[in-house]
């Protein structure tokens, strides 16, 4: 599953109309009239064409290619200019598909970025419990109860208050460097660091400038406050460029790293070189049922204890990744535009198929089987840096080795 956020436009008009008609509004505020007319409409996206991105953020939501929801965060009145509030509606037959959840870790980063704010704030009502914790997987913290603050259907309702304050500045990864040349960026896998490399550093070193990072809470990096997934992993890495000046890079990613530089090479093509995909998968089914189905178990366990235990909570976010993440369609593989080497081991915890269907996906895309199971990079480092450098190679050629 794909969810984008799109800037609202004037041929967007139909769509909007049909969304506001057949929204939910059980837990909308009623400022937006019904039924929406095409007055309405006009009125509204004039208003987003004059003051986005100087006095709010508003977005539309698509998921799949499809519509179906709207989100928004804007700027306060007069003292509170610092202050973004945020709001979203979504179409029922999309609640509980984690949509809402994606939709505003990216809005929340747009209108830090763009905006310059100190805070979001957002008001949910009580019952609506879904939608605090959206607010709450995306690091908001609820600050207190108001009484009465909000009227609907002519009636006084309390309203939750959250609050988020930007995250982005305080994370900076950990990472080490060495060697000269066009950069090699190395993402390791889930629950480990950069240490998994450590046969890949020197003999790679040689011929480009190798960084090895320590993913968001793996390692020597910190958690944050951050959701804890794939995307926001690779807007890590986005950031982590920016700041070093990085304008492209070859991306090496094994097992969730792989499933991180498959997801950035989607949202920034124009930032990588070529992209080396070592044991990545698409969605949990890509996992040999004997290795997935003690990680989902321990996952369900894990989160059972999650309020309670520091360390529940950190497996059960670690083992999500697994249960929950990358989440990509194979036809999404087509837009991948970066020459792409795809490898795994013959003994692999991917399944065969799966892997070479990861290959056939993406345009032009090579195919490596090295003798191996999953850790074949750390266990059978000859091998594969010995393919990898073939790979990245200036002069490489059609690579058969599957």
């Amino acid at each position: 599953m794909t969810i984008t956020l799109h800037t609202w436009s004037t041929t967007d008009k139909p769509a909007l109309m049909a969304l506001c008609n057949a929204v939910d509004r059980t837990f909308l505020s009623d400022r937006m009239p019904y039924p929406y007319t095409e007055a309405d409409a006009d009125w509204w996206l004039g208003m987003v064409a004059e003051k986005d991105g100087k006095e709010g953020i508003w977005r539309s939501i698509w998921s799949d290619g499809e519509l179906v929801g709207s989100i928004s965060v804007e700027r306060k009145a007069e003292v509170d200019k610092a202050v973004g509030e945020i709001g979203y509606m979504i179409l029922t037959p999309f609640w509980t598909q984690g949509i809402g959840t994606e939709a505003v870790r990216q809005v929340c980063g747009i209108a830090f970025r763009e905006l310059a704010l100190d805070r979001i704030v957002g008001q949910v009502f009580p019952e609506h419990v879904a939608s605090g914790r959206v607010l709450e997987k995306n690091g908001f913290r609820q600050e207190g109860t108001i009484a009465g603050k909000v009227i609907k259907s002519g009636m006084a309702r309390d309203v939750k208050m959250y609050r988020k304050d930007p995250s982005g500045p305080a994370f900076t990864h950990h990472y080490i460097e060495a060697g000269n040349g066009f950069p090699l960026i190395l993402l390791h896998g889930n629950g480990e660091d950069l240490n998994y490399f450590e046969h890949q550093m020197q003999p790679l070193a040689a011929h480009f400038r190798v960084i090895a990072l320590d993913t968001r809470g793996h390692g020597k990096s910190p958690r944050g406050e951050a959701p804890f997934c794939i995307r926001q992993f690779a807007d890590d890495l986005l950031a982590f460029m920016d700041r070093r000046g990085i304008q492209k890079a070859h991306l090496l990613g094994f097992s969730d790293g792989g499933n991180i530089a498959m997801v950035f090479a989607l949202a920034h093509p124009e930032r990588v070189g070529k992209l080396i995909l070592n044991g990545a998968n698409l969605d949990a089914s890509g996992v040999k049922r004997s290795v997935q189905i003690p990680i989902e178990i321990g996952y369900r366990i894990a989160k059972l204890f999650a309020r309670r235990s520091p360390e529940a909570r950190r497996n059960a976010e670690m083992l999500g990744l697994m249960v929950n993440d990358p989440n990509v369609r194979p036809e999404e593989l087509s837009r991948i535009q970066a020459p792409t080497l795809v490898i795994a081991g013959t003994r692999d915890m991917i399944k065969e198929a799966h892997t070479r269907l990861i290959a056939r996906s993406i345009p032009g895309a090579q195919l490596v089987i090295l003798e191996g199971d999953h850790f074949v990079a750390n266990r059978h480092p000859g091998a594969f840096n010995e393919a990898v450098i073939r790979f990245l190679s200036p002069s490489s050629g059609e690579i058969s080795l599957a």
